[in-house]
């Protein structure tokens, strides 16, 4: 049933205690759990925290799902579902402090998940996934690595990211064909400057043109993306207190900062 879905379930009781203890759960949180499979981390999780809405896209792994009091079940995709919705309906008039996300995610969802998550006005605060290892680096990669991506500045404006530990192939069943990791996001809140920034649709703009094309340098992106004149571009770098061969993959939170507030149109 998972196999047919692309899904590889944790078998390996070490790691999933592991995995848990990243969450620090207690009976004050409401936990969402994606990709629940055979239940063997919703059990965990139920018995630790005080309600979990597990999310299963595939209808005979749901029906099979072990029930509990406090394990509520939706059939159905995570990225299609009003999952913000959903968790505030129980947070509205509840004794829950606050959201964690823990789960194993079908690896397909990793990167649109974290970009629907940077819109969720919720109080999140943990979230804890097993994704592929490649896509984890890529979230925590500092500025100067070539691996350095849309993904990289945006998780890292919504939240404070580290990756927790690695996960072996043989932890799965069946054993998937990359190595896998579990990481931890520490959202900032909702208020705080880097949301209050990422929240800004110009600032998305803007990044996403930087990496539109992330091996040329940013005065040849941005001169083709704000359709500016010749030497425009160069002139916004420098305003910006940016080299003019810099690259996006080179720019840190504070650079991409600066140069939204220096451009030509502010």
């Amino acid at each position: 049933m998972g196999q047919r879905l692309g899904q590889h379930f944790l078998r390996d009781r070490a790691v999933l205690r592991r995995i848990v203890a990243a969450g620090d759960l207690s009976r004050d949180d409401l936990v969402l759990e994606i990709g629940p499979g055979h239940g063997v981390l919703t059990s965990e999780l139920a018995e630790q925290a005080g309600r979990v809405l597990a999310v299963e896209r595939d209808e005979l792994l749901a029906a099979l799902l072990p029930k509990a009091d406090n394990v509520d079940l939706l059939v159905g995709d995570a990225i299609q579902l009003p999952l913000e919705a959903e968790l505030a309906s129980r947070l509205a008039g509840s004794e829950f402090k606050a959201v964690k996300i823990v789960a194993n995610i079908p690896y397909e969802i990793s990167s649109p998940l974290m970009f629907a998550l940077f819109d969720w006005q919720l109080p999140l605060e943990r979230i804890v996934l097993l994704m592929q290892k490649e896509v984890a680096e890529r979230i925590v990669v500092v500025p100067g690595s070539r691996a350095r991506s849309l993904l990289s500045v945006f998780c890292q404006l919504f939240a404070d990211c580290h990756i927790a530990f690695m996960v072996s192939p043989r932890a799965f069943s069946p054993p998937p064909k990359v190595e896998s990791a579990v990481i931890v996001l520490k959202p900032k809140l909702v208020n705080h400057p880097d949301r209050q920034l990422l929240a800004e649709p110009a600032f998305r703009r803007l990044v996403k043109i930087g990496f539109s094309q992330k091996r040329k340098q940013l005065k040849n992106t941005l001169t083709a993306g704000e359709q500016l004149a010749s030497g425009e571009a160069a002139a916004w770098l420098e305003r910006a207190a940016l080299p003019p061969t810099a690259r996006a993959e080179e720019l840190s939170l504070a650079d991409w900062r600066r140069l939204l507030e220096t451009r030509p149109s502010a």
